[in-house]
């Protein structure tokens, strides 16, 4: 399993120094320890882990069960669980594999083990195909038909457990012994697996020393050593039986409790981008999911763009808004191609996106985000002019960071696959909904009901400001229009988009799409339906074409009457709006204090509408955003591990606004 060379270069994590040792098992030079004995190992994983918390039987009646692990190694009991998982688990219910590793193995190290194993070859394989590139934070796959799902966070173990908000049914601590790895082993790791567990929450590990069976017994946790296997003479295993916390440092921001039940009915309100989304986040669930719109078909209004550019907005420093964009773009490329895998269709046209430098400090800034190998280096390049004129095929002056995995998108299309496990009520238009007698009742605008539901997710960009649980959400419009130009002997062999303050497509027919305007709508013109493309729209895309590619549209003109325009919902600060909906007099009424900054003070948890969620405001870029941000609302509500640290979820939470002006309020 030794590594090939090029696993280096695409590295921005520590390196476990992984090789093959002591007789072909695999062996960590920098903690001069093995991963698992080579004749033994999947015994041991099966009598250590498996056994230890008790399983099968521990999940012989849920619907959902959790495993947390500290240190991922191999992958050998993740596809120990999985492979009695299936063997064993009721047909329904899923499995969540929340694994932590901060010195992850590359794919091509993984899959040099366990040929000794048959009977994990297939799960291997699955697993392989699926393996995340190493790049720092969350990723989270859905294997064996949504049934497994499995969220690697790779990340220092202490930092990753204080940004996981999770309820786990069994722990596997599995790192390196805690005389090769102490770092895995310190009090503050087990008082967070506390935390994080449920009552009764089962632990085991191969380490019997004194000092973790010490601090696991502090933490709540009643183990007791049993006999080893092999080389293991005992082992560790107990239960959970102290109080677990779930508590946020921000009380404001608390996860609301997920669903309880298999197969909760869940009404998604809007059938653009973010109500297709979530379509497919439940549908996946297993949930019964209806999708409510206004028009008579999905992707109507502004998700309807002609050819969406589908590239990461990332940043040059540390920043949560970055990293939600490095997460989501992973997260969306994973799921274009499972819906491409499972409709035998092209929905991405990879033909790549340049961002181009315009200037000295544009260029130091692409090279920053380059740098920071915020995502791997197939997936983003930064190029000299010489090279970027090379990628797009035209002579251009400018260096710029290359997007390979980028391109076009025809949304129309894309939602009609995202929500074809839905329910679809077309030319339907829910004005209000309440909650009575535990479940949300739906009504059009003359009060006829629509129907109910357990769950329900206020999609409906703008219009979410005329629902009476999300009318405070400070929602904005800006106004986008694309325009077509003519293409040219040229502009003709374009190869990939161009992107800086604008973009233009590689031709398309005889035309490129180029744009897009983002202009500001005052409030009083949001619900006017007659906005319409303008000249001047027109004219300011052309201009800025022009600057991306100089000279090349000097003698074009748009062409009339082809340009496309809509209405972009967006937000303050730019992150969509995606989590439980507050309700907001008791935000007010609870929270009113903290502009005094009294840290010392007990806030209570938030107050939500029950069941019910937002998924709005994604403004330019919901191709990218809107993927992860449905998977994160589907979480939880089905009580599920989230798909990203608690911090970034807080700065999408719908009411971080709310917060904000409450801290910013006067006497």
């Amino acid at each position: 399993m030794n590594s090939k060379p090029e696993d280096s270069l695409d590295r921005a994590l520590p390196n476990p120094m992984a090789s093959a040792r002591d007789g072909g098992a695999p062996w960590s030079e920098r903690f001069e320890d093995t991963y698992f004995d080579r004749d033994n190992g999947l015994d041991e994983s099966r009598h250590v882990f498996l056994g230890g918390c008790a399983l099968p039987g521990q999940w012989a009646n849920q619907d959902r069960f959790v495993i947390g692990e500290l240190g991922f190694g191999t992958g050998l009991n993740f596809l120990a669980a999985w492979n009695l998982w299936r063997q064993s688990a009721p047909r329904h219910s899923v499995l969540h594999y929340l694994s932590i590793d901060q010195f992850p193995l590359t794919a091509h190290e993984i899959a040099g083990c366990f040929e000794q194993w048959p009977e994990l070859a297939q799960l291997k394989s699955g697993l392989i195909e699926s393996y995340p590139n190493l790049q720092p934070g969350t990723h989270r796959v859905f294997l064996d038909k949504d049934r497994v799902v499995l969220t690697l966070i790779f990340d220092h173990v202490e930092k990753a457990l204080k940004g996981i908000n999770a309820k786990v049914d069994a722990w596997f601590m599995d790192g390196f012994a805690p005389s090769k790895n102490p770092d895995m082993w310190r009090p503050e790791i087990v008082r967070e697996l506390a935390r994080l567990s449920k009552p009764a929450a089962w632990v085991a590990t191969f380490t019997v020393a004194g000092h973790v069976r010490r601090d696991l017994k502090a933490a709540g946790f009643d183990v007791e050593k049993r006999a080893g296997i092999g080389k293991k003479r005992e082992v560790l295993a107990g239960r959970f039986n102290g109080v677990s916390s779930q508590e946020s440092a921000e009380p404001w921001f608390a996860t609301p409790p997920g669903f309880e039940g298999p197969s909760p009915r869940v009404a998604i309100v809007g059938g653009g981008l973010a109500g297709a989304h979530a379509a497919h986040a439940f549908a996946r669930r297993n949930c019964t999911v209806t999708v409510f719109d206004r028009h008579s078909k999905l992707a109507a209004e502004a998700s309807s763009v002609p050819a969406a550019v589908f590239m990461p907005r990332l940043t040059a420093g540390d920043s949560v808004d970055g990293s939600y964009f490095a997460t989501a773009w992973r997260f969306g490329l994973q799921l274009l191609q499972e819906l491409e895998e499972r409709h035998s269709t092209k929905l991405l046209h990879a033909c790549g996106v340049l961002q181009m430098a315009h200037s000295e400090r544009e260029a130091e800034r692409l090279e920053k985000i380059w740098q920071s190998k915020a995502l791997p280096s197939q997936a983003m390049q930064f190029l000299s002019a010489l090279e970027t004129s090379d990628v797009a095929k035209l002579s251009l002056d400018h260096s710029g960071l290359f997007f390979p995995g980028g391109g076009l998108i025809q949304t129309e299309t894309l939602c009609r696959h995202l929500a074809d496990g839905a329910t679809q009520r077309m030319n339907c238009s829910v004005a209000k909904c309440r909650y009575e007698d535990g479940v949300w009742a739906l009504y059009s605008n003359d009060g006829v009901s629509l129907g109910g539901a357990d769950i329900v997710v206020i999609a409906n960009g703008l219009n979410a400001r005329h629902m009476d649980q999300t009318n405070h959400l400070p929602l904005t419009a800006r106004l986008g229009q694309l325009s077509y130009v003519e293409s040219s002997e040229k502009t003709r062999p374009l190869a990939c988009v161009l992107a800086g303050d604008g973009h233009i497509t590689p031709p398309i027919g005889n035309h490129h799409i180029i744009g897009a305007t983002f202009d500001h709508i005052e409030n009083e013109h949001l619900d006017n339906p007659n906005h319409a493309p303008s000249r001047d729209a027109d004219l300011r895309n052309l201009g800025a074409a022009r600057q991306l590619l100089p000279k090349a549209f000097d003698n074009s003109d748009t062409t009339p009457n082809q340009s496309w325009m809509s209405l972009r919902c967006t937000t303050p600060d730019h992150l969509p709006i995606a989590g439980p909906v507050p309700d907001h007099d008791s935000y007010v009424l609870d929270y009113s204090d903290i502009r005094h900054g009294r840290h010392w003070v007990k806030y209570p948890d938030a107050r939500y509408h029950p069941g019910l969620y937002a998924l709005t405001g994604l403004g330019a870029r919901g191709l990218v955003t809107a993927p992860l941000a449905a998977e994160l609302i589907a979480s939880q509500a089905m009580g599920e591990p989230m798909p990203m640290p608690r911090a970034m979820a807080n700065a999408l939470h719908p009411g971080r606004f709310t917060v904000r002006s409450l801290k910013r309020a006067k006497d």
